[in-house]
């Protein structure tokens, strides 16, 4: 009796986990089923809904005539636990969605990275490239060639012997017998 007495006075200050510690040995000493339903409702103070639903569904089966406030108590301990578990469970969901976000969030903060790191790669190639290896290089290159090819044969062209004008061209005589 002095063991329940002190565990509703540290249930009533908010001391769960010694007031359950309290129950269970005056459970041990004393298989009383409202015992149980207690360490139920002290469960649920704990926030373990489980264990909670679990104290008192054995209170439930063990004492089949209940007084009215053992019955508004057993309704309010499985309301409770189911409230906790619904709770519980809309916690993990919300930290499931929150690490999915996250997950995501960090996926395509490396993936900005791996882009950022890439074109600064680029860059460093191209301004680190050998002149040889760049494309104005060889358009310049390109084009003295393409020059000096006009160039020897616009000179070939006009120094060979073939290429004459009509004023250097000799008249001569073709004289034709039948």
């Amino acid at each position: 009796m002095r063991l329940r007495a002190e565990a509703q006075r540290l249930y009533e200050e908010d001391k769960f986990q010694m007031s359950l510690s309290a129950l269970m040995s005056a459970y041990v000493l004393k298989a009383d089923p409202a015992l149980l339903l207690n360490m139920g409702l002290t469960l649920i103070g704990l926030e373990r809904a489980q264990e909670a639903l679990e104290r008192c569904q054995q209170f439930e089966l063990r004492v089949p005539k209940r007084s009215e406030q053992e019955s508004q108590l057993l309704a309010l301990c499985k309301q409770n636990a189911q409230r906790l578990e619904a709770e519980a469970s809309a916690k993990a969901k919300q930290a499931e969605e929150a690490k999915a976000k996250a997950a995501a969030a960090s996926a395509a903060s490396e993936l900005a990275a791996l882009r950022a790191a890439e074109k600064e790669k680029e860059q460093r190639e191209i301004s680190e490239r050998p002149v040889y290896k760049r494309a104005w290089f060889w358009g310049v290159i390109g084009g003295i060639v393409a020059a000096g090819v006009i160039a020897g044969v616009t000179a070939g062209v006009v120094t060979s012997p073939a290429y004459r004008t009509p004023g250097d061209l000799e008249v001569f005589q073709v004289q034709l017998r039948f």
